[in-house]
């Protein structure tokens, strides 16, 4: 995404946790896109509290076939703050999105608080999706 604006990429051999916090403050990184399993191992790596992210204006994180469908803004994350509860959600979905929850047995709209399927169309979703049915019902 940096791309579209302009932005250079800092492209690094494979994941090493430690060398990704130094490339964040050598090259002062302004967005990156982890792995949540990323985070955690940088969260890990000794010293971290210490390390520089100013440079950071947006860590987005994710990893799914479908790609970025939702999204929580960076006040969402504050654990202490009002809306701490967004931290159990999946988000909000992204503009450009269509997002349903459907009850298997009736492929109606699952009620608010049930168990269902998710069904997703969109412009970046991967072609052939494990179990995607043939006509777009979305």
């Amino acid at each position: 995404m940096p791309l579209i604006e302009g932005g250079r990429n800092v492209l690094l051999p494979g994941f090493d946790p430690a060398r990704i916090i130094a490339a964040i403050a050598e090259h002062r990184v302004s967005h990156t896109f982890l792995v949540p399993a990323m985070m955690l191992f940088m969260l890990q790596v000794p010293g971290v509290e210490h390390a520089y992210f100013s440079s950071l204006k947006l860590m987005a994180y994710g990893g799914s076939p479908a790609g970025t469908l939702t999204t929580l803004s960076p006040e969402d994350h504050d654990a202490g703050g009002p809306r701490a509860y967004l931290l159990r959600s999946a988000g909000k979905r992204i503009r450009g999105v269509d997002l349903r929850i459907v009850d298997l047995g009736t492929l109606q709209d699952a009620k608010e608080g049930e168990v269902g399927e998710i069904w997703v169309r969109a412009l970046h979703n991967m072609k052939g999706y494990w179990r995607i049915l043939k006509k777009s019902v979305c």
